[in-house]
């Protein structure tokens, strides 16, 4: 299996325990979690009313994500 197919895998599996992988801290108030995937995070929440998983972003572990993800506004 390619790695694309791997990291489509994992994200699929968030489903099975969706609140098996920490909140994002500072980020608790709205519900960001990350899983690691080999060298990789992948940013996720819980969407309660949907019933499913959104999968926010995927970066290499070594990206400053914070600057990414939540810019200082």
């Amino acid at each position: 299996m390619s790695f694309i197919g791997e990291l489509v895998e994992c994200c699929k599996g968030l489903a099975d325990a969706p609140r098996g992988f920490p909140l994002v801290p500072r980020y608790q108030h709205i519900g960001v979690r990350r899983r690691p995937y080999g060298d990789y995070l992948v940013f996720y929440r819980v969407n309660e009313a949907a019933e499913r998983i959104e999968v926010l972003h995927v970066f290499n572990g070594a990206r400053d994500y914070e600057a990414i993800l939540f810019p200082e506004s």
